[in-house]
C-alpha cells in the first residue's frame, strides 16, 4: 500500500471514491452538490491523503484549511478534516490511522493552530478529537406559532431563496456575514457555494425593500446559521413558521447570547450539546483567543490557572482587570490533564458539572463553534 497525497489531475479518482463508499455505507452520495465549496472546484485533488493500491485508491481522508474570523483582528488558522473513508474490502488494515496521521503532520507543517472534524467521538478519539463547543438547540412549533408568537408582527418581512435574489442583495446579505463573529473566512465568490453545503438552503430576509440579513436552513430543517438583526429574530420565526407549517428548529452558539435569550421564552423546549471536534495543535494562541473572544460578551473574573496539558505543555492562564494573557509556565500546575481530557474540560457545556472546572471561575466552557456550513 502506498500512502501520498493525491495529485491535481486526480479529481475524478477521488470524487469517485468518495461517492462509491459513502454510497454504500449510507445513502446515494454525490459530493459534487453535497459539498460543492470543495467538490465543485477544479482544483480539490491535493487536500486528500490517499492509499493506494497498484494505482486505485483503497483510503482517505481530506484537510480543508480555513482562516477562523473570532473577531475583526483576531483569528485562528485551522483545517478540517472531512470525507474520511476506507474501501469495504480493506477496512481493518490501519488504513485510516496512516491517512489520519498524514493530516495530522500536514497541519503542523502548515502551522495551523487547530484541527476540526466532525464524527463519532470514540472512533476519532483514537486520532486525538475531542468533542468541544457549546450551543443551544430551540425547537419552535405551531404551538409557538399560536401562542408565544400571537402577538409577532411577521407581515414587516419576508423571505426568498437566496440564489433567486438580484446580485445587489447577495451582495448586501454577504455584508451581513461579514459582520459575524467565528465563522470561517468565505469569499464573496465562493459565499452562495458555501452556503449550499450539506443540501443547505439560504434565504434572504427583507424588511420591507431593504435586505435585512439571511438564514441558512439545513437539509433537515434547522436554521444552522443566521445574520439578522436581533430584533428580527422572532418576526422571521412566525413568517418561517407561517409558510412552511411544522416545526423548525434553531442552532445558536454560547456566544449568541441576545439570541438565546429572546428564543428562550418562546421555544417549547431547547437542548445542550457540543458542535465540533477538536485537535489543538497550538494550544496557547488558541486558549488566548477564545478566552479573550468570550470575555467580550462575558465579562471574565480575574483569576489564575496554571494548566499542563500532558505532552503539549504547562501555561499560565491570567485575567486581570479585563486583559487575558496565556503564558509558558514552570509552575506546579492547578489542573493536569490529557490533551483529550482538557477539551473535554475546556470547551464542553458539561464543563460545569465538573470538579477541575472549579479551578476556572467563570471562564468555563470556553467557546468554539462554526456554523454549519463550514464545516467539511
Amino acid at each position: 500500500m502506498e500512502y501520498l497525497f493525491a495529485n491535481t489531475g486526480q479529481e475524478a479518482d477521488v470524487l469517485d471514491f468518495a461517492n462509491f463508499v459513502f454510497s454504500q455505507a449510507h445513502r446515494p452520495h454525490d459530493f459534487r452538490t453535497l459539498l460543492p465549496k470543495v467538490y465543485a472546484r477544479d482544483d480539490f485533488a491535493p487536500l486528500h491523503a490517499i492509499a493506494t493500491e497498484e494505482g486505485r485508491i483503497r483510503g482517505m481522508a481530506a484537510l480543508l484549511p480555513q482562516e477562523i474570523r473570532v473577531l475583526p483582528g483576531m483569528s485562528l488558522s485551522s483545517g478540517f478534516v472531512g470525507t474520511v473513508g476506507a474501501h469495504p474490502y480493506y477496512r481493518g488494515q490501519g488504513i485510516m490511522q496512516r491517512v489520519m496521521d498524514m493530516l495530522y503532520q500536514k497541519g503542523r507543517e502548515m502551522g495551523l493552530d487547530v484541527l476540526l472534524l466532525g464524527g463519532r467521538r470514540h472512533r476519532y478519539n483514537y486520532f486525538g478529537y475531542e468533542r468541544g463547543g457549546a450551543e443551544v438547540m430551540f425547537t419552535i412549533n405551531q404551538d409557538c406559532l399560536h401562542h408565544a408568537l400571537k402577538q409577532v408582527e411577521g407581515e414587516q418581512v419576508s423571505l426568498t431563496p437566496l440564489a433567486q435574489a438580484a446580485p445587489s442583495d447577495i451582495d448586501a446579505a454577504y455584508r451581513f456575514y461579514e459582520g459575524m463573529p467565528m465563522v470561517a473566512y468565505r469569499s464573496r465568490e465562493e459565499f452562495l457555494a458555501v452556503l449550499d453545503s450539506v443540501y443547505a438552503a439560504p434565504w434572504l430576509v427583507k424588511q420591507g425593500d431593504a435586505v435585512a440579513g439571511y438564514i441558512n436552513v439545513s437539509g433537515k430543517g434547522v436554521i444552522t446559521e443566521a445574520a439578522i438583526p436581533e430584533k428580527l429574530w422572532l418576526p422571521v420565526l412566525r413568517q418561517w413558521l407561517q409558510t412552511h407549517g411544522g416545526d423548525v428548529r434553531v442552532v445558536l452558539p454560547q456566544h449568541e447570547v441576545k439570541a438565546i435569550s429572546i428564543l428562550h421564552p418562546v421555544a417549547e423546549n431547547f437542548t445542550i450539546g457540543d458542535s465540533v471536534m477538536l485537535n489543538i495543535l497550538n494550544w496557547p494562541k488558541v486558549l488566548e483567543t477564545v478566552l479573550a473572544f468570550k470575555n467580550t460578551w462575558c465579562p471574565l473574573r480575574d483569576n489564575q490557572v496554571v494548566l499542563d496539558v500532558q505532552g503539549e505543555g504547562r501555561w499560565l492562564l491570567e485575567v486581570s482587570q479585563g486583559q487575558v494573557s496565556v503564558a509558558q509556565t514552570t509552575l506546579a500546575p492547578d489542573v493536569s490533564l490529557t490533551a483529550n481530557q482538557a477539551v473535554s474540560l475546556l470547551f464542553s457545556p458539561l464543563s460545569l458539572f465538573k470538579q477541575e472546572g472549579r479551578s476556572f471561575a467563570n471562564w468555563l466552557p470556553l467557546p468554539f463553534n462554526l456554523p454549519e456550513a463550514d464545516c467539511f
